[in-house]
């Protein structure tokens, strides 16, 4: 059971920042833990897929044996994404909101054979958009030499019962999703008193790169001294500033450090970097006149790490730094998207704001190009 994790560390203090436009959050990449056992969250099945947290005080004066006889319940495991699950085999659950989570399948996306996906793709409802959009991105990264990159797909499970209600005699109850088979969560909306049938899919790129981006010349040595972070937008309303050295001001003092001072520029100079990154796109949908309505699409962007190369034609010296961010920014809706997904029924589906960066005065998308 379960898969191998690796957790990022922290920053000394946590390490959490809102944004006062509630346009980005930006965390560093830390994973949420309820009540854990050999860290393992315990949570109970509420049927259709649908599973809650149990609550810190119980589970903690219970052992797993006594949990599962009281409540029937299962163990999951923290992945290195703080909202998706480990449970077995492929089958993961997505965090939907606080306590709440949904079971889905891990569906690993064939990259070097796109059209072989499509019988996958039907059984679990992707999207035509979802479809081009992931064809696109797989054809950059490739264009771009990148064989780390690698495309998942956590969707609901479809036609399976394994998790579904049944009455005291196990006959499985009707739910009212059955024609669609597809599991969901229900969400509460306050403001009508009405509960919604919901589901989200999540598709995640791994080790995307940006391409390298490069400045040569005598403007080597000052793009190098002013190389001191990531600035990422949302759509140019609200930023979140990343540095781009741990230990040192700039990616010239990083240099310094290391092979020495420069003092004189030359047209042989030469900087560039390689921004990595994990991007996943949340797409939540609703039960809409007995249809799911894919109404809102939410971005979580990780930026992992960055591949830093200078040379100086005075010196004689080059040197190529691999240096970690691992900080995770959200889009506006991503950890929250019911209310506003809601909002949006009988509409085309909406998108958060996009996140973008510069690099060298460069600019690189952060979410898929395609959703801009």
């Amino acid at each position: 059971m379960l898969c191998a994790i690796s957790i990022p560390a922290l920053a000394d203090d946590g390490g959490t920042f809102a944004s006062n436009e509630n346009v980005l959050e930006l965390t560093r990449n830390e994973y949420k833990q309820f009540t854990t056992i050999d860290n393992e969250i315990a949570l109970t099945n509420n049927g259709h897929g649908q599973f809650t947290a149990i609550d810190d005080a119980t589970a903690n004066r219970m052992s797993k044996d006594e949990l599962v006889k009281s409540f029937d319940a299962v163990f999951v495991t923290a992945t290195k994404d703080d909202e998706i699950f480990c449970y077995e085999n492929d089958q993961y659950l997505i965090s939907v909101s606080e306590s709440t989570y949904l079971l889905t399948d891990k569906i690993n996306v064939n990259i070097d054979n796109f059209p072989a996906n499509e019988a996958l793709f039907d059984k679990y409802g992707i999207s035509d958009d979802s479809r081009k959009e992931m064809e696109a991105e797989i054809a950059e990264q490739k264009a771009l030499g990148n064989d780390d990159f690698y495309i998942e797909i956590f969707a609901p499970r479809i036609n399976s019962d394994r998790f579904q209600e049944k009455d005291p005699n196990g006959i499985p109850l009707r739910t009212n999703n059955e024609s669609e088979g597809t599991h969901y969560y229900s969400y509460y909306d306050s403001k009508t008193g009405f509960t919604h049938s919901m589901r989200d899919v999540i598709i995640a790129s791994r080790n995307r790169q940006s391409g390298m981006i490069q400045k040569s010349g005598t403007i080597t040595l000052s793009t190098a001294k002013s190389f001191v972070d990531f600035v990422v937008t949302a759509a140019d309303i609200s930023s979140k500033t990343l540095r781009a050295f741990a230990l040192f001001d700039s990616a010239y003092e990083l240099f310094k450090a290391i092979k020495g001072p420069v003092v004189t520029t030359s047209s042989g100079d030469n900087i560039y970097t390689n921004l990595w990154s994990d991007v996943l796109k949340k797409t939540t949908a609703s039960m809409w006149y007995n249809s799911w309505s894919n109404t809102l699409v939410t971005y979580k962007v990780w930026l992992n790490k960055h591949d830093c190369y200078q040379a100086y034609s005075s010196t004689g010296q080059s040197w190529l730094e691999t240096a970690s961010i691992n900080q995770v920014v959200y889009s506006k809706n991503f950890t929250s998207p019911q209310a506003s997904a809601i909002a949006y029924l009988g509409y085309p589906t909406q998108y958060d704001a996009a996140l973008s960066t510069k690099i060298f005065g460069t600019t690189v998308i952060l979410i898929n190009a395609w959703t801009i």
